[in-house]
């Protein structure tokens, strides 16, 4: 039971990186259609969240035998 948690956790953990990805891409995408006050933080949070994404996505290239 705990080595299946374990397993499916590790693949969850895997997915965080493109999930973020995503929602900075859809939250910038959503904020593009709201009022201009909103607009701010919907784009510095989505901005952030791409950027996060792709770190994470790009450090888990290097310890999972990426180059």
């Amino acid at each position: 039971m705990v080595r299946q948690i374990n397993k499916l956790l590790g693949g969850l953990a895997a997915y965080t990186p493109t999930v973020l990805f995503l929602c900075g891409i859809i939250l910038l995408c959503v904020t593009a259609y709201v009022c201009l006050g909103v607009m701010v933080g919907g784009f510095t949070t989505g901005i952030l969240l791409v950027i996060v994404g792709l770190v994470m996505d790009k450090s888990n290239e290097k310890t999972v035998g990426g180059k």
